[in-house]
């Protein structure tokens, strides 16, 4: 089965229901503290998207002195999304990080390289000066 393709936000949002669930300005108010970039009407609008997608659930929660709110919970399909998409960020870093370290390698053995040249030619210009 394909993932669907989900935007930074989405993710932040599934990440902050895997944390706790919570209702539309509560999730606001939580993802304000890391970035202040959200509007409400996006949150609503990714919730109702994740919903959809059948990542998220909406449980109503009955109140006596306020309107009933919507609570937003990570549903076992949404947590298994997160945990793939958690396992393929770190399979992408470790192959990155790989890839880095063989660069590494490389540029060291050739600054060793040039290293040695830049000494074999400093030492031959330095011998002719000292013998004239």
């Amino acid at each position: 089965m394909r993932q669907p393709a989900l935007r930074k936000l989405d993710l932040q949002i599934l990440s902050l229901l895997s944390e706790k669930p919570g209702h539309g300005y509560a999730l606001l108010h939580r993802h304000h503290l890391t970035d202040s970039e959200v509007t409400s009407s996006q949150m609503y609008y990714v919730l109702r998207k994740l919903e959809g997608l059948g990542l998220t659930q909406v449980k109503c929660e009955a109140s006596y002195k306020a309107p009933d709110k919507s609570v937003h919970l990570l549903s076992a399909k949404g947590r298994r999304f997160l945990e793939r998409d958690v396992v393929m960020r770190i399979k992408t870093l470790r192959q990155k990080s790989v890839q880095l370290f063989e660069l590494y390698k490389e540029n060291q053995e050739q600054l060793a390289a040039s290293d040695r040249l830049m000494r074999h030619h400093a030492s031959g210009i330095l011998s002719r000066r000292l013998s004239r």
